[in-house]
Formats: C-alpha cells, sequence, structure tokens
C-alpha cells in the first residue's frame, strides 16, 4: 500500500531534514552573528528552505529518490515516467512545503484514485513503487 510506504519515507526523511537544517543552521550561526539572524527570521526560514529544497531536487534529478524513498522501493518521477527535471523539482517542492506538514499529501493518498499525494497531481509528478519490499 503506497500510503504505508510514503508515510515511513516521510519519517525517514524527516530525520535526514532535521539533520541537514540543524547543519545548516550551524554553519550560519558560523557565519552571521546570532542576533542578526533573529533580526531577519524571514531570511533564515528562505535560507532554510532553499538548504532543503537543495537536497531534495538533487535527490529528485538524480536518482528520483530521496533516502527515505530508497529504503521503502519508491521513486518520484514526471508524468511521462521520466525522472523530473529542476523545474519540476521546484514545482514539487514548492506544493510539498504547504501539504506535507499540514497532513493534506498523506490523506489524499486515501482519498484520490490514484493514490498519489496532492503535490505530485498540483505539480504533473507522481511517486512510482519500484518492486514488492522483500
Amino acid at each position: 500500500m503506497i500510503f504505508l510506504r510514503y508515510l515511513f519515507a516521510l519519517l525517514y526523511d524527516a530525520f535526514i531534514t532535521l539533520a541537514l537544517l540543524m547543519l545548516a543552521t550551524g554553519s550560519l550561526f558560523v557565519v552571521v552573528p546570532h542576533e542578526l539572524v533573529n533580526e531577519h527570521a524571514f531570511l533564515y526560514w528562505l535560507y532554510l528552505l532553499g538548504v532543503n529544497f537543495l537536497w531534495v531536487g538533487y535527490c529528485w534529478t538524480r536518482t528520483g529518490q530521496t533516502i527515505g524513498a530508497k529504503c521503502w522501493k519508491l521513486a518520484v518521477k514526471n508524468q511521462n515516467g521520466l525522472g523530473l527535471s529542476w523545474k519540476d523539482a521546484f514545482k514539487r517542492y514548492f506544493w510539498s512545503v504547504w501539504t506535507v506538514p499540514t497532513g493534506i499529501s498523506l490523506i489524499t493518498t486515501l482519498i484520490l484514485p490514484s493514490r498519489q499525494p496532492i503535490q505530485g497531481f498540483l505539480s504533473k509528478t507522481r511517486i512510482q513503487l519500484l518492486r514488492k519490499l522483500s
């Protein structure tokens, strides 16, 4: 069932994302004073979103898989079954930022006939099951 695989892949990737964002924050504080980051919180959030996009965008455009997706035998493809371009990856990421934290993306895997998360529908991408888990 794609719902459970998708859920567990999200959980795996959440831990990796957390570690990556902690590293990005630590490296930012080496260069920029903490007080300045607090004064410009919006820019700080854009920085974190950018760092996260570079990671998932690289994974999606290179192999179509984040680490969580590899573990659960999932891949992100465009509607033609081909790998994502950076433009496709950006569209999917943009919609994911809004739908994953709210739980909408998980709910739509249960509701939509295609069993795909809503960000795939909105970005014209899809999650493909690669093979059965052994």
